[in-house]
Parts: C-alpha cells; sequence; structure tokens
C-alpha cells in the first residue's frame, strides 16, 4: 500500500506540478535575454516596492521551495516569475 502523503506533501506537490507548468509556459515564450519589468522590494520606496527594467538570465525553473523562479541581468540571486513581467506586454498594458 503507498504511503499517505501529508497535507503538506500534498500542498508541495501541487505547487510544484503548477510551478512546472508556468516555467514550461514561460520558456515556450520567453527565450533567454527577454527584456523584463522586474517588482522589486525596496526599503527606500514609499510603496514598499520598486521596478527595474532588465533581461532574464536564464531559462525559468522549480526551485527547492516548490516555486517557479528565474535569474535576471544585475540582480543578485533568483526571482520568483510572478514578479517579472515581460517589457512588451507591460507596455501593451499601459496604452
Amino acid at each position: 500500500m503507498p504511503k499517505q502523503l501529508s497535507a503538506w506533501e500534498r500542498k508541495q506537490q501541487e505547487l510544484r506540478r503548477v510551478s512546472a507548468l508556468e516555467c514550461e509556459n514561460w520558456n515556450l515564450k520567453y527565450p533567454v535575454g527577454t527584456p523584463v519589468v522586474l517588482r522589486r522590494d525596496s526599503a527606500s520606496s514609499l510603496s514598499g516596492t520598486v521596478d527595474i527594467e532588465t533581461k532574464t538570465r536564464t531559462t525559468a525553473y522549480v526551485a527547492d521551495s516548490g516555486h517557479a523562479v528565474c535569474f535576471f541581468e544585475g540582480v543578485s540571486g533568483y526571482y520568483l516569475l510572478e514578479r517579472a513581467t515581460p517589457a512588451r506586454e507591460r507596455c501593451s498594458r499601459d496604452r
């Protein structure tokens, strides 16, 4: 009989599944070097965040935490994909 997964293990399994799909979709649409606007935390900003223009440095992948992440030029460490908006999509939304 297979081992029963705990609620936390089931949640992690689902997070990894959804994140893998998110990475697959991102990588199909946006190659390495895609210009993006990255929302970063900033203690010096009144809103608590600051947007910077950068480019993807790697393909998106699922981190050990189970989240979809990517590395960006000029930024230390990886960031969640949900914090990155491809620049061309942001421009079309701002019109």
